[in-house]
């Protein structure tokens, strides 16, 4: 698969600037604070935080808890951010359904370091809407960020869309993801994406609750290349949902996902793939699905419901081709037959599907 070669180069290019961060000089904005300035989070610091953004393209965070309120920060293209250890962005309780944290919108060059954030989900002012992100991409290209720890967020970790692009070159990397009411990770467009080496865990309240949620909302959206590799999911409802039931157009597309080295523990369902509408439902001019989906190396333990959940009311006449291969499933009473069986009726490629009964 060409585009793997190509995020082989991609994630050598962002090691090499991550080096290269190592030895930027940083301004320290702590030094722009105002003489009286406090460190434990109780004062409102966003506008002066935008301001300090805006006017440095390198910027080391203060080392201590920040209160940011529900405007955010919004990230202008060609910035280098790096938190330190104790550097932390805390959301000033809100009862907006509606929210980011941190707000990257059809910039280029941003690359965030150790960022961490920490929403107001147990001390949010109403109880409407799921829709308070802790980043939020919006087209753009050659974003990172690395080693990132975001939790308590109302919404979803981290949510990736479109502007007035689609974004492209998108690496998440060694970072975890906790405590988020919707999803940890959700993928609505866009193409070269890379979500590498993070662990993602207790994503819970409102659904669908997945570690990781790749789903177009409509054909108008864009889903290209997208590789989650290395990825440690647990207690979430979903490790890894596909939902591209809503993506066949009158064109023919391409997608190419691969899901490869994912540790799904205590989630219900480590894979769910979801069905497409029927023919009824589509019209004939809309085309099936190309491209390819490959789940390899999957390893779904102790899964409190199906381990790989899929429909069957509609069928996948629509989808791309898939393929399983090398998935073990520990724990349970699944029945390998059973799933042999089904993926042969749904057309599914299979490769050593291997069930461990504790």
């Amino acid at each position: 698969m060409n585009y793997i070669k190509k995020y082989l180069l991609f994630v050598l290019f962002l090691a090499t600037t991550a080096s290269k961060a190592q030895t930027t000089t940083y301004k320290n904005i702590v030094k722009e604070f105002p003489a009286n300035y406090v460190k434990d989070g109780s004062i409102d610091y966003t506008n002066l935080l935008q301001a300090m953004i805006n006017k440095y393209d390198t910027i080391l965070m203060p080392n201590f808890p920040i209160l940011i309120n529900d405007k955010g920060l919004t990230i202008p293209s060609n910035k280098l951010i790096r938190f330190q250890d104790k550097s932390k962005l805390v959301l000033k309780p809100t009862n907006k359904s509606n929210y980011a944290i941190l707000v990257l919108e059809n910039v280029k060059n941003v690359k965030l370091h150790n960022v961490t954030i920490e929403g107001d989900r147990y001390k949010h002012m109403s109880n409407l809407g799921e829709w308070g992100m802790g980043i939020q991409i919006k087209g753009g290209s050659n974003i990172s960020i690395v080693n990132a720890n975001i939790t308590k967020c109302w919404g979803d970790g981290i949510y990736i869309t479109k502007g007035t692009n689609i974004p492209s070159s998108i690496l998440i990397s060694n970072s975890i993801i906790a405590d988020n009411r919707r999803n940890g990770i959700s993928v609505i467009n866009g193409d070269d994406i890379l979500i590498q080496s993070s662990v993602i865990k207790n994503i819970n309240d409102v659904l669908p609750m997945a570690a990781v949620d790749i789903e177009p909302n409509s054909s108008s959206d864009y889903i290209g290349k997208i590789v989650i590799d290395d990825l440690s999911t647990e207690n979430c409802n979903i490790s890894i949902q596909l939902g591209l039931s809503k993506y066949p157009s009158k064109t023919k597309r391409d997608v190419n996902i691969l899901v490869r080295n994912v540790q799904s523990y205590n989630d219900n369902h480590g894979i769910l793939y979801g069905d497409f509408y029927r023919e009824s439902h589509y019209g004939k001019q809309i085309k099936p699905l190309g491209g390819n989906v490959m789940f390899e190396n999957i390893t779904i333990k102790n899964a409190k419901k199906e381990p790989i959940k899929y429909y069957s009311q509609n069928g996948y006449a629509y989808s791309p081709p898939v393929q399983f291969k090398d998935i073990q499933i520990i724990g349970g009473s699944v029945n390998k037959s059973i799933y042999d069986k089904d993926f042969r009726l749904r057309g599914f490629k299979q490769q050593n599907i291997n069930i461990i009964s504790n």
